[in-house]
């Protein structure tokens, strides 16, 4: 299992959609982030 993680600034729009596109891909565990402090999920 590979671990991928999608990330963008805010976590809102970029990361999460990536997240959803693969996250049932049986070989990877996808998370999404962002690096602001403003983000969903940081």
């Amino acid at each position: 299992m590979r671990n991928v993680l999608f990330i963008c600034s805010r976590n809102q729009w970029r990361s999460p959609t990536g997240e959803q596109v693969r996250k049932h891909h049986p070989e990877l565990n996808v998370r999404s982030a962002g690096t602001s402090q403003k983000a969903k999920k940081q």
